[in-house]
């Protein structure tokens, strides 16, 4: 039986990627679904946490690119209202 720390090792010495975790592509997948606004109790359950409070660590991605689009669009009307 083929350990997955070793197959992903092998993986990415032969793309020629370093640093990656298999860990990184359990974050990748809740950052994605929760842009894709699935529901945070279902994310939980698909990356099977037992609670929910663990995958809210993911929501700070969220949270942090609403912010950022609502000082784009604050900065965008600024701009409108100056023409």
């Amino acid at each position: 039986m083929i350990e997955p720390k070793k197959a992903w090792r092998r993986l990415l010495k032969i793309v020629k990627i370093e640093n990656v975790r298999i860990h990184d592509l359990h974050h990748t997948n809740a950052s994605i679904a929760l842009q894709a606004k699935v529901p945070l109790e279902i994310i939980s359950k698909r990356l099977g946490h037992s609670s929910i409070q663990t995958t809210m660590r993911y929501a700070h991605l969220a949270d942090e690119q609403i912010c950022n689009a609502t000082n784009n669009l604050s900065e965008a009307f600024g701009k409108a209202m100056e023409i």
